[in-house]
């Protein structure tokens, strides 16, 4: 089976900060001239094959009646946008080449916007989770807000990707949300728009030798992954008592990012399972030698720990690794796949399920951390962190 780059960015991974666009497109450069028709069934009624002449029937009307002169190249690409939508499925997307462009610059960890993670849950227009010191932040969004309105738009009468375009914006603008919080009134936020830089880790050996480690979104191998071996190395050779592994408020990323880093705290073995139709499974087993594996681990997650950062947390705790601290995490367990088109444009369409090692499923339900520890807004308010609090008790005996 060929490699991938499988991205689990929450809810087709779409960030209000990130672009939040999906892949794929065909590179069709279309001359209304000279586009050869292919009908494939010229009889409408059939079950299992598809008139494609009633594409083409619309195709002539539009340039033949709109009063004014179509963009081709636009009608394929919102052809394609409506198929893919057809699926209902926030995570499977096609992008346009300049969308395609901007959903790989948000990827590789700047952008301009609110700083917040958003996808589409129960239908509803839902913040994944804010990014570490964005303006999301600042003004108090958290995981599983649901966003009424933008800007006085009612969110439940456009797309995902119109929701995406109103939010995100140039640095220094202002946009205002209303928001439903869970068993609270709907109120009103006024988020100023600003550069989004996103550091992938960050590390520090504390005094106490407990290494903590932050993880905010799983990049490419030359960043997240290079910078946790670093991390590792250090705690090994300071002989830590410790690790923190925080993986809070961390969208997901890269699957292979995900994986190569859970082989570092697990021996051999399978880090995901990958179900795809038909239920058929693939094993995704350690892919390099553990570099801390005596080193005694407490992963903290929450609400906002979704997709690839619930792979990490399900692998170390279904192999018995590290113990997890938190509250449940959101629960996205589908795999993406990204489909390159010649023109640019790209797709990204849902392959597959994800299960954690020992086949429990995570779409939809989240990971159950080991010990419930809630972070509330009076604790976040004040500076304090009991989640953190408990994993250093937790390592340190104390």
């Amino acid at each position: 089976m060929r490699k991938r780059d499988k991205i689990l960015i929450l809810l087709a991974i779409f960030l209000t900060f990130f672009v939040g666009y999906g892949f794929g497109a065909r590179g069709i450069l279309v001359n209304t001239k000279t586009v050869q028709k292919i009908f494939v069934n010229d009889n409408l009624g059939k079950d299992v094959q598809v008139d494609f002449s009633l594409y083409w029937k619309v195709w002539d009307k539009i340039n033949e009646k709109y009063v004014a002169e179509p963009d081709a190249k636009q009608s394929v690409y919102g052809a394609i946008k409506g198929m893919v939508a057809s699926l209902k499925d926030p995570f499977s997307v096609y992008f346009t080449p300049d969308e395609a462009k901007k959903f790989f610059a948000d990827l590789n960890g700047e952008f301009e916007g609110i700083g917040a993670e958003l996808a589409i849950r129960d239908e509803k227009l839902t913040v994944v989770s804010p990014l570490e010191n964005s303006p999301a932040e600042k003004v108090g969004l958290k995981p599983k807000d649901i966003i009424l309105s933008i800007d006085d738009v009612d969110a439940s009468t456009i797309s995902f990707d119109e929701a995406i375009a109103k939010i995100r914006g140039e640095k220094g603008s202002e946009v205002k949300l209303l928001i439903q919080r869970e068993r609270q009134e709907p109120f009103e936020v006024k988020i100023t728009r600003s550069t989004i830089k996103i550091d992938s880790v960050k590390s520090e050996l504390r005094p106490d030798k407990i290494m903590q480690i932050k993880i905010g979104q799983f990049s490419s191998k030359s960043d997240t992954t290079v910078k946790i071996e670093q991390a590792l190395k250090t705690a090994q050779e300071a002989r830590a008592q410790g690790i923190i592994l925080d993986l809070r408020n961390n969208p997901g990323g890269l699957l292979d990012s995900a994986i190569n880093i859970a082989s570092m705290f697990i021996k051999n073995g399978v880090v995901v399972i990958e179900e795809g139709k038909a239920g058929k499974r693939e094993e995704f087993r350690s892919t390099q030698n553990q570099i801390a594996g005596d080193i005694p681990l407490v992963v903290l997650v929450n609400g906002g720990s979704a997709s690839a950062a619930e792979i990490l947390a399900g692998a170390i705790k279904d192999s018995g690794r590290g113990k997890i601290v938190g509250e449940k995490t959101f629960g996205k367990g589908t795999v993406q796949d990204l489909v390159e088109l010649p023109d640019g444009s790209n797709l990204k369409i849902t392959i597959a399920h994800w299960l954690t090692p020992k086949g429990n499923q995570i779409d939809k339900v989240g990971i159950e951390p080991d010990e419930k520890v809630e972070n509330s807004t009076d604790d976040i308010q004040a500076g304090r962190d009991p989640q953190f609090n408990r994993a250093l008790k937790i390592l340190l005996g104390n």
